[in-house]
């Protein structure tokens, strides 16, 4: 049963070991991805980097990993076609009895078209639809943050309207 709803899974699934080699993904994941199973087994799990995060990010997922045994989030990763997609991942960490980390299972779904959604609905709140130009929100929205960078380092602002 457990290899049917592995296998069945809308959702990508990834199995590494503890050094993060690829040991086994579902259907899912090769469709989101382009990778087919036989191309990354034994690989690294970083094959999907791409160069969108900074190691700090990597850093704060790996320390969550460590301490809490789960990370969720989104992430922007370069798939098999060499384009760059956004998916939601959870990645959970899988202990034996000794409590020594056995896996980590990643769960992902590609969520890059409701994120470019959210942007374009952001850019259209604080742009002008005719211009693209800035609208009255984000002026006063960047108005706001630089009179209280100004005010915090005793600066001054000038302002051209």
């Amino acid at each position: 049963m457990s290899s049917t709803v592995f296998e069945e899974s809308s959702q990508g699934i990834l199995v590494t070991n503890p050094q993060g080699r690829i040991l086994m993904a579902n259907n899912a994941f090769t469709q989101l991805t382009g990778y087919r199973i036989s191309e990354i087994k034994g690989q690294g799990a970083n094959l999907l980097k791409s160069g969108r995060h900074d190691n700090a990010f990597y850093k704060q997922m790996w320390d969550e990993l460590l301490h809490k045994g789960f990370w969720e989030g989104d992430i922007w990763n370069l798939v098999h076609s060499g384009e760059i997609r956004c998916h939601h991942l959870s990645i959970s960490t899988v202990r034996n009895d000794s409590l020594e980390t056995q896996y980590y299972v990643g769960m992902l779904q590609d969520v890059t078209e409701l994120r470019q959604a959210e942007q374009a609905v952001n850019f259209m709140a604080q742009h002008d639809s005719l211009t693209g130009l800035a609208n009255r929100s984000m002026l006063m929205e960047q108005l706001e943050r630089h009179l209280a960078l100004a005010k915090r380092h005793g600066r001054g602002v000038a302002l051209l309207y």
